[in-house]
């Protein structure tokens, strides 16, 4: 995933074509642009992880079973930060989660069914 316009994801057309091909993928995962959001393409689930150094001080936690992975994001304790993130001009606090899913979710890791 590339880019992003408040809540509607923007998937890179030319990775999303290479995943799409390969029948056993099942999810990607890259970070960071700052901001936390899962989204679901054609059966991939792309997990866009959030900024740990800056805003939103976040991490995504990842437990993998044999057949699924889950995962949460946490938070680091800094209510300073977290405080201005909601002053308008500053307008950040959307970077932590936008949709429903983007906190924690499931990824069954079977593959994906053929077309």
């Amino acid at each position: 995933m590339s880019g992003y316009d408040r809540g509607n994801s923007h998937l890179n057309k030319n990775l999303m074509a290479v995943l799409d091909a390969a029948p056993n993928v099942v999810a990607a995962m890259n970070g960071h642009m700052h901001y936390n959001e899962v989204a679901t393409h054609k059966g991939i689930t792309c997990i866009q992880n959030p900024a740990f150094a800056e805003w939103p001080n976040a991490y995504r936690m990842c437990r993998v079973y044999p057949d699924r992975m889950e995962w949460e994001v946490r938070q680091l304790p800094n209510r300073g930060l977290i405080r201005e993130e909601f002053i308008p001009e500053l307008a950040l606090a959307w970077q932590l989660s936008t949709d429903e899913g983007d906190l924690a979710g499931t990824v069954n890791l079977a593959p994906r069914a053929k077309k």
